[in-house]
């Protein structure tokens, strides 16, 4: 396991890894819980999203790399939605599965 991206934004990292996952890239979150106390302090340590097999880390480093340059603010082209094989639901293109059923990409 390789890791990938860190950050102190849990819903980042989880977009980012359900991003992967939709891609067919296998992933992982560690530290996920770990957080600092209700005070404010700043957390014991962030987030961090893990490859599991070492020879995607190249595509998956491109597929972030994209993923935080849009979210950057950075003008890029709108994809089109996807149609779920499970249910027929019409889904956004940056859902990594289906909104109504949760059946993956």
């Amino acid at each position: 396991m390789r890791k990938l991206y860190a950050s102190e934004d849990v819903a980042l990292v989880g977009h980012l890894c359900e991003l992967l996952k939709g891609r067919g890239i296998d992933c992982v979150v560690r530290n996920w819980f770990l957080s600092g106390d209700a005070g404010g302090s700043s957390p014991l340590e962030w987030p961090e999203l893990w490859v599991v097999n070492a020879e995607d880390e190249a595509i998956a480093h491109a597929y972030i790399d994209e993923a935080t340059s849009q979210s950057a603010g950075s003008e890029t082209q709108e994809e089109e939605p996807w149609r779920c094989d499970s249910c027929g639901a019409s889904v956004p293109a940056h859902f990594a599965c289906c909104w109504s059923c949760q059946h993956a990409r």
